[in-house]
Parts: C-alpha cells; structure tokens; sequence
C-alpha cells in the first residue's frame, strides 16, 4: 500500500475549512425578543440562542480543523526532507 500525501492539497483542503468556519461564525444574527405578550416569545429566544451557539460551535471547530490540515502539511513537508536526507546520507556512494 502506498499513501501519497500532497501538501499543497492538504492547505488548500485546510483553507476550505477555515473559510467555511469563518462564514458559519459571521452567519450568526443577533437574536430580537418577540414581545411579552406571545407566549412562545421566550421559546423561540432560547431556541435561537441554542442555533446561534451550535454555529459558532461549528464554524470554530470547523477553522481549527483548517488549521490541523496546514499543521499536517508542513509537518509532512519535514519528516518527508529529514528522512530524504537521511536516506541519501546513508547510501552514499563510495561508502
């Protein structure tokens, strides 16, 4: 089995999700209380303020998902150079 990992995908896979984050977070609209007199006025203010928590939940998760994609591509990128040069330090000729 063979895995490829290509760095420039991961950060842009990790750019997508920060994006996505970053809209769900600015998608939150504050809540406006109906008036005291309907009875389903407080309801819906706790049920929106639940939907407005479960967003910002998500968009920051789904950034700091973003980030984890950019962190793994660089970390790639290091393990993938340290072990080349290991490697040809190794078989080098004449050795």
């Amino acid at each position: 089995m063979t895995v490829e990992v290509d760095p420039t995908e991961l950060r842009a896979l990790g750019g997508q999700f920060d994006a996505l984050g970053n809209d769900l977070q600015a998608a939150v609209a504050p809540i406006t209380p109906g008036p005291d007199s309907q009875p389903s006025a407080a309801a819906v203010t706790e049920v929106a303020a639940s939907v407005d928590h479960l967003t910002r939940v998500a968009g920051f998760r789904l950034g700091g998902y973003g980030h984890d994609f950019a962190r793994a591509a660089t970390a790639y990128e290091v393990t993938d150079a340290t072990t080349a040069r290991s490697i040809s330090q190794t078989m080098r000729p004449g050795r």
